[in-house]
């Protein structure tokens, strides 16, 4: 079994201020091919991901996102010899929870209260995502 640990940094914009967020990763790696990794905490705010594989090429895992404002995702997925599947829960405005593009199951949960979507002044955006501004 060989163990390693890395930090992952994640770039926010939290309250108009940049920086970076620091998590630390851990990947366990067996001699069969089996694997497990994981960084970041799905209590606190920023990404994290954990997912494990096992010698026959098998993967499983989930990861996710939370900001400061409430908005949430969090996707589980498993690829194997059938194929790969994801569900994804978020409650993010946008998502109407009763599509399922790519043949992914999406549920959806209330949004944040004091988001909107719009676009800030001199910030065009990325073509097609949607910006949320605060409305308090």
């Amino acid at each position: 079994i060989h163990y390693f640990i890395s930090t992952y940094q994640y770039f926010t914009i939290l309250k108009e201020k940049r920086s970076f967020i620091t998590f630390p990763r851990l990947f366990v790696f067996q001699a069969t091919g089996a694997y497990n990794f994981a960084y970041g905490d799905d209590q606190g705010i920023g990404p994290w991901q954990k997912e494990s594989g096992d010698a026959s090429g098998n993967k499983a895992g989930t990861y996710g996102l939370k900001d400061s404002d409430g908005r949430f995702r969090t996707v589980n997925y498993a690829a194997g010899p059938g194929g790969f599947t994801a569900g994804v829960h978020t409650n993010e405005p946008g998502v109407d929870g009763a599509q399922s593009p790519a043949d992914v199951s999406v549920s959806k949960s209330p949004e944040p209260a004091g988001l909107a979507q719009g676009v800030l002044p001199g910030q065009p955006g990325l073509l097609g995502a949607p910006v949320l501004v605060p409305t308090s």
